[in-house]
């Protein structure tokens, strides 16, 4: 990426298995290089595959797992929305919705992007009493693509749906999901 002048902002460590590592990474392109030229220079490194491109603004507010969470301890009474407002950045999604499961599933807050849905909707997301991931239905994003969403349960009857279209989410992020949300409350 070096030799196209890419400046590599953050990598995540998503998943490990069978000799295979998967990583994401936040870059910044120089202004006479695309996507397109990033993804070719990724592919032309042998056992190397791009999953996917998302673009991000430049300066975008692209928070750490440490910085949420200093954020939910000085503000304990706002920790669940601040998780997700801050999910869909910290975990390359399109969107965040946090649910109110106390009887029906009810949305109490989305992010700009998220859909409203409706209760049938709503219960492709269950079961809410365990972290979980979730393939969901075409629908869900704008562009009608399929995607998947971590689903995790928080304290207060409360569910924290955070989605993507493109890339499933993976194990090990439901689970630093799961650890972070165990700071709400």
């Amino acid at each position: 990426m070096g030799t196209i002048g890419v400046d590599i902002r953050a990598i995540h460590i998503v998943d490990k298995h069978a000799g295979v590592a998967i990583n994401d990474f936040v870059v910044e392109l120089p202004p006479d290089q695309t996507a397109d030229s990033l993804v070719s220079v990724c592919h032309s490194i042998e056992g190397v595959k791009v999953e996917w491109v998302a673009a991000h603004p430049t300066g975008g507010n692209l928070q750490s797992d440490l910085e949420t969470a200093s954020q939910m301890a000085a503000q304990p009474r706002k920790a669940a929305r601040i998780l997700a407002e801050a999910a869909p950045p910290l975990f390359g999604a399109a969107w965040a919705l946090l649910l109110n499961i106390a009887e029906e599933p009810a949305v109490i807050f989305g992010t700009a992007e998220a859909p409203e849905p409706g209760s049938a909707a709503l219960a492709e997301l269950g079961p809410y009493d365990s972290a979980h991931l979730v393939v969901m239905s075409d629908g869900w994003f704008s562009e009608g693509d399929a995607g998947s969403a971590a689903v995790v349960p928080l304290i207060g009857q409360q569910v924290l749906v955070v989605a993507r279209p493109g890339p499933r989410f993976r194990e090990p992020e439901l689970v630093r999901l799961t650890h972070l949300a165990t700071l709400v409350g």
